[in-house]
């Protein structure tokens, strides 16, 4: 929305809105960022390790191929 509150055309003419499936994957990514990026992203940027349990969780989370159907 734009500052005084009006719609711009386009989201006039779109639902720019998120689902709630995007919301929860927002969420979910945002809390795993805070939870547990935040913790270790320092010492893997120094120590420029690959962060293979971190990926692991990630994809225990469904957060790796999101762009890909489930039935593949």
């Amino acid at each position: 929305m734009l500052a005084s509150g009006r719609k711009s055309a386009l989201a006039k003419m779109m639902d720019l809105e998120l689902s709630e499936a995007q919301r929860a994957t927002r969420d979910t990514a945002r809390r795993f960022a805070r939870e547990r990026l935040e913790r270790v992203g320092v010492e893997i940027d120094r120590t420029h390790q690959f962060p293979t349990a971190v990926v692991a969780e990630l994809g225990e989370l469904g957060m790796l191929g999101v762009f890909i159907p489930e039935e593949y």
